[in-house]
């Protein structure tokens, strides 16, 4: 399951995060992550 552990214990969106960082896709992946991702996901969830 992609959130299990969400939001500090989740592997399965650590390792997204890791993948954008190495292909340089999101060098912001922090300040988006938490302005735009994170607030919608704790809602839905």
């Amino acid at each position: 399951m992609l959130f299990r552990g969400f939001p500090n214990e989740c592997d399965a969106l650590k390792s997204l995060k890791n993948g954008a960082l190495e292909t340089g896709s999101s060098a912001r992946w922090a300040a988006e992550w938490e302005e735009h991702a994170k607030p919608l996901i704790s809602e839905v969830i």
